[in-house]
């Protein structure tokens, strides 16, 4: 079922062909992050509407100081609930007035402004030391660490190092981070075995918008062209689940189910992954595209980075899926691929 919850969307999903090649105006990115803040107050107002025992607290929540509130609405937590499709509207009230009580009572990790990052005019939160359990922290199996002084401090300077990187090579890429991460965690891997090299890498996570994990960024792979690109790879993914939760899903709800092979990793991934992934390497090659032809960035590092983000789309990743697979993608969906495929076969690099 690929139905919406909010129907009033002006977004345009196939605007991204022309958005990612990073010459939009900055006022588009800003239109979608308002269409996705007025989905979360909406959304809260909805679910809080279903408890009339909880009528005081939504009052105190129309109290709170704006930037208090919108931290409320932003944190992953409540984002998590918010943005889940789900019958059980009276649960998802219920949580929710459990999360705002410990708000009042000082017992819930926010996004806090005072924990900003350094970045200049952005708004991104750095978590380093929340207990947020991670989608992927399984059991402790897949379980992440907080980085400790005196690493933290370098891995800091190499992620400033990163923004500023993108700043450099596009201020349209560089608004999509500002407007589509609203919460950069900082994580290590436990150590391994001896001899066993830690690698980073970044993740985000189905219906927590906004949350961003870099782990492992003191990895001896963990350049800054590296970090970069996670950067504008990760508010991309970022920027297609604010237009999930605000429009509609890009896939069937059992498209989890259907597995692909990445034509970038080689990895087997699920439909939903391997839809996302067509949309964040086209934006990564014209990053990296335009990184070059400016000269901001050059290097070994930067032109493999571009050659890795076109290298799938050589392999013709869309038109190359199986008939069958298509009704479990949705409309929008697949024009925009078929665009964004298109445009990229015809490049010369």
């Amino acid at each position: 079922m690929m139905a919406s919850d909010c129907n009033s969307t002006t977004l345009k999903l196939t605007s991204l062909e022309r958005i990612l090649r990073w010459n939009c105006d900055a006022a588009e990115m800003r239109d979608w992050r308002n269409q996705y803040e007025k989905f979360l107050l909406t959304r809260f107002n909805t679910l809080f509407a279903q408890r009339a025992e909880d009528k005081c607290l939504l009052d105190a929540f129309n109290l709170m100081p704006e930037p208090l509130a919108k931290d409320f609405l932003c944190a992953p937590g409540v984002v998590s609930i918010l943005c889940r499709r789900s019958e059980y509207a009276e649960w998802q009230g219920k949580a929710l007035a459990q999360l705002l009580l410990k708000v009042f009572a000082n017992d819930l990790w926010l996004p806090p402004r005072n924990s900003r990052l350094t970045f200049a005019d952005t708004n991104i939160a750095l978590d380093i030391d929340s207990d947020f359990t991670f989608p992927d922290d399984k059991f402790g199996i897949a379980g992440t660490v907080h980085v400790e002084e005196p690493a933290l401090a370098l891995v800091l300077d190499k992620i400033d190092q990163a923004f500023n990187l993108v700043r450099a090579v596009s201020p349209r890429a560089t608004e999509t981070v500002k407007t589509f991460i609203d919460v950069l965690a900082i994580r290590n891997e436990p150590p391994k075995l001896a001899g066993t090299a830690l690698h980073f890498y970044s993740s985000t996570f189905s219906g927590y918008a906004g949350l961003v994990r870099f782990t492992n960024v003191g990895a001896e792979n963990a350049s800054v062209e590296i970090l970069a690109d996670a950067f504008v790879h990760e508010s991309i993914h970022g920027l297609l689940y604010a237009y999930e939760a605000v429009a509609s899903p890009l896939q069937s709800a059992d498209a989890s189910d259907i597995v692909m092979r990445s034509p970038w990793s080689g990895a087997l991934i699920s439909l939903p992954s391997y839809l996302q992934a067509c949309v964040v390497w086209y934006g990564l090659f014209h990053f990296w595209k335009l990184a070059i032809s400016t000269g901001v960035a050059v290097g070994r590092n930067v032109v493999q980075l571009s050659t890795r983000a076109r290298g799938g789309f050589l392999k013709r990743p869309f038109s190359s899926i199986p008939s069958s697979i298509h009704g479990h993608i949705a409309p929008e969906m697949s024009q925009l691929l078929d665009g964004l495929e298109h445009h990229m076969l015809m490049q010369e690099f």
